[in-house]
């Protein structure tokens, strides 16, 4: 609606759905239900695809602009709708197990009201805690484990993957650990690895992941802090990834090999420059899209979200991971969307002594090398 006509479409889209229900006499509560659904109808698939939707912080701002249960529902099915109908390609599982998850959050911020932050850590906590012993794993384990995880993880995490990622950490003391497998709930393919926190890290994961044809779906990395039962700096990533046709299903040899592959990767100490050879789709070769770079500061948590939108190839992750590596950039999170030959990626990264990027002087230099990083393969 309103597209075309120049200004925002989505206002000037609100505008026609009103004088539309109005002219056709329905009633004034009905024709504002349009025109917001209508002024809003980005507002979900935005939230869910390029902010962390596991903020509390990002799911109370999105629950107070929808405001009740009702219009929920109602934006749900709407942005369901507009992005099949748009492009049908662009609807899989993973878009689907996102908005159902940001459906699920705000429906909890409507039913529970607002918590501090320290009310949902203490909360997180003591029921990982109690269903862990419940589980058989020792009380004292689970509580050091617990120690050693920031407060933001607590934060930002269910109770039932605390349980799974504790199993991982504590199940097995050689570095590096992986867990890999198919995840039936959100059809897609989830990646754990437990390593040792060195430089450049994340980078080569991303780079192994490219060069097997998979792709980043969503990304998170907690630094661990060392314990007296563990002395070391370590590091848990976690990854939702699909293949390169958005399919979410691995066959045992396929993981096996996976996993043997990431291993390797981990434990050479070689950057992470391996040349991706997949060529892109034939479909993609005459279309343009404008690099955007934006820097946005998140002070309550001490980072910066860098946005970027740019046109998709082989290799794109593992050429910006490379970058943010090579400049001293700790990677916090990532959300990785594709939207046919656009992808819109948010990246929330702090310097590498723990804080975010705050010097316009800095900012331009990051700029200036995702830019070169991204258009290297052009």
């Amino acid at each position: 609606i309103a597209k075309g006509r120049g200004g925002d479409h989505a206002e000037l889209g609100a505008v026609d759905a009103r004088q539309f229900a109005n002219a056709h006499g329905l009633p004034s509560a009905e024709a504002e239900r349009m025109a917001w659904l209508v002024e809003n109808h980005l507002l979900m698939s935005f939230t869910a695809q390029r902010r962390d939707i596991e903020d509390p912080t990002v799911v109370e701002e999105f629950a107070r602009i929808v405001g009740s249960s009702a219009r929920l529902d109602d934006l749900y099915l709407l942005t369901v709708a507009d992005i099949c109908a748009t492009n049908l390609n662009l609807w899989n599982s993973w878009r689907d197990a996102l908005l159902k998850r940001l459906h699920q959050l705000t429906e909890n911020w409507f039913n529970q009201g607002e918590q501090s932050a320290r009310e949902i850590v203490d909360a997180t906590r003591a029921a990982a805690l109690r269903e862990g012993v419940a589980a058989n794993i020792p009380a004292e384990d689970l509580a050091g484990w617990f120690e050693s995880l920031p407060d933001d993880y607590f934060l930002r995490t269910d109770i039932a993957p605390v349980l799974q990622h504790a199993r991982l950490a504590l199940g097995e003391d050689r570095l590096p650990v992986l867990w890999i497998s198919n995840t039936p709930d959100q059809d897609a393919i989830q990646i754990l690895v437990l390593t040792e926190n060195s430089h450049g890290q994340f980078a080569r994961i991303v780079t192994e992941l490219d060069r097997s044809g998979l792709n980043v779906q969503s990304a998170n990395m907690t630094v661990i802090t060392p314990t007296a039962a563990h002395l070391e700096k370590r590091a848990l990533f976690e990854f939702f990834i699909l293949d390169q046709h958005n399919g979410a299903r691995l066959d045992h040899w396929s993981l096996d090999m996976l996993r043997t592959r990431l291993r390797f990767r981990l434990q050479s100490t070689d950057a992470a420059r391996t040349r991706i050879h997949r060529r892109s789709p034939p479909q993609l070769a005459s279309i343009d899209v404008a690099t955007q770079i934006q820097f946005l500061s998140d002070h309550r948590r001490g980072r910066t979200e860098i946005q970027i939108i740019t046109k998709d190839r082989p290799g794109l992750l593992a050429d910006i991971t490379t970058a943010f590596a090579d400049l001293d950039i700790s990677l916090n999170h990532a959300r990785v969307s594709t939207l046919g030959e656009r992808v819109e990626d948010a990246f929330y990264v702090v310097e590498r002594q723990g804080h975010a990027v705050d010097s316009p002087k800095r900012c331009a230099e990051i700029e200036a090398a995702l830019r070169a990083a991204i258009h290297s393969r052009s």
